[in-house]
């Protein structure tokens, strides 16, 4: 049929149909993403799902907002925003809002310390007492379960740098359920997560040191507040602040303007604010919220404000070897040892923990090899994978603490990319 329309079809306008059929081939054949509906090497339809995910999520009062920026190839190919800045008040979430960061602070610092292994000021190998004298003498615990008064033995090993940075120093953060962790909690936080209970980086350290180890320097990975101790020798082998350090050797070189400890008046309202589940299972505001200004304690285990955006920034850094806008900020056998396993089989044989992030050592479906990745506790969650070149930034502002949306976005990305 179509055939005998064209040659009733005028030469005119048998040439336009032509040109008009040709020029569609074109577009299709140079223009991937409108063929394949693709973008970078993600399915669109697979994405959109995604968002349909996290938005029932919101209809079913399960999440206020949340916000997601994937790059990949030096590109942002997806950024999303869904949900409620304030639930109470129905403030929508916009693009680029802030978040408390909190343990994301951590690789952050991380880099910071790497930085100071790559210019010979300190070494991985360097004992802790040699920056800070408290963290000598140390003892561990022969019973957590008796408390900060519990039966010990002396540490048979010298605490170094390498241990803080890959939470194999024995260290604690107080997050268990013994005695032991409990005390630590309340010395560091007070009963409800007061974190304005120490007004320096320094008595909060001091207080950390005060308590036992949980187990001997090198002989398991355990989560720990190990990285407070690196913000401090940050501050004393440079001399400057940590707020200082970070935006002139970091928060400036990658263009990071909305992170750091404290907020201004125009960036607090961008801030999400903390929503909390409900005795009914539904989430609503918290009565409670970080404190966006006044803030003195620049730890290295949380403090951290930021966006998808900026934190995008710090993760393209690793994918581009330490180099970003023609600076290098690391060298690229440091940045290499952030992202590689140097704890051996203490996570097991899947998982490992570089000088900076979690990594894989194996494939754990749907997660390839390699990838490196860390979280927050108010579930902010970043993805990086160097083989397929893309990181995965998702945050929101919710508490309590669960994997759960870390282990969504894996899921989803990876099925994107398949």
């Amino acid at each position: 049929m179509g055939f005998f329309v064209f040659l009733s079809l005028r030469k005119p306008q048998y040439i336009m149909i032509r040109f008009f059929l040709c020029s569609v081939l074109l577009l299709s054949l140079f223009n991937p993403l409108s063929a394949q509906e693709t973008i970078g090497s993600f399915s669109k339809e697979k994405l959109k799902a995604f968002e349909d995910f996290l938005e029932e999520e919101i209809n079913f009062q399960k999440l206020a907002g949340v916000e997601v920026l994937i790059f990949q190839n030096d590109t942002v190919v997806w950024h999303s925003v869904q949900g409620y800045q304030n639930l109470e008040e129905k403030t929508p979430l916009e693009k680029n809002s802030l978040y408390y960061i909190q343990s994301m602070t951590k690789p952050i610092i991380s880099l910071a310390i790497m930085q100071l292994v790559d210019q010979g000021l300190i070494a991985l190998d360097d004992p802790v007492a040699k920056y800070i004298p408290e963290a000598s003498n140390l003892r561990i615990t022969k019973n957590p379960q008796k408390g900060k008064n519990s039966p010990f033995v002396p540490a048979q090993k010298t605490l170094q740098i390498k241990h803080l940075l890959t939470h194999t120093g024995g260290l604690s953060h107080g997050l268990g359920n013994t005695l032991l962790d409990k005390e630590l909690f309340q010395a560091l936080y007070g009963e409800t997560l007061d974190y304005t209970l120490h007004d320096t980086i320094e008595s909060r350290v001091a207080t950390l040191l005060e308590f036992p180890l949980i187990g001997q320097i090198g002989a398991q990975w355990h989560y720990s507040a190990s990285t407070d101790l690196l913000a401090l020798i940050v501050q004393r082998v440079s001399q400057q602040s940590i707020p200082s350090y970070l935006k002139q050797y970091i928060f400036d070189p990658l263009g990071m303007q909305d992170t750091g400890y404290n907020l201004s008046e125009s960036q607090a309202k961008r801030m999400m604010q903390l929503h909390v589940v409900g005795a009914d299972g539904n989430i609503q505001i918290s009565k409670e919220q970080v404190p966006t200004k006044g803030n003195t304690v620049y730890g290295g285990t949380h403090g951290l404000f930021s966006s998808p955006k900026d934190y995008a920034k710090f993760c393209q850094l690793f994918l581009n070897q330490g180099k970003m806008n023609n600076q290098t900020l690391i060298s690229p056998e440091m940045a290499l040892k952030m992202r590689s396993n140097m704890v051996g089989n203490l996570l097991g044989n899947s998982r490992g923990f570089g000088y900076g992030f979690g990594v894989l050592r194996g494939n754990v479906s749907p997660i390839k090899k390699g990838q490196f990745y860390w979280n927050g506790y108010f579930r902010t969650h970043f993805i990086v994978d160097p083989k397929k070149n893309f990181a995965a930034i998702l945050m929101t502002q919710k508490f309590p603490y669960s994997q759960e949306y870390g282990k969504q976005l894996n899921k989803w990305i990876y099925a994107a990319l398949e």
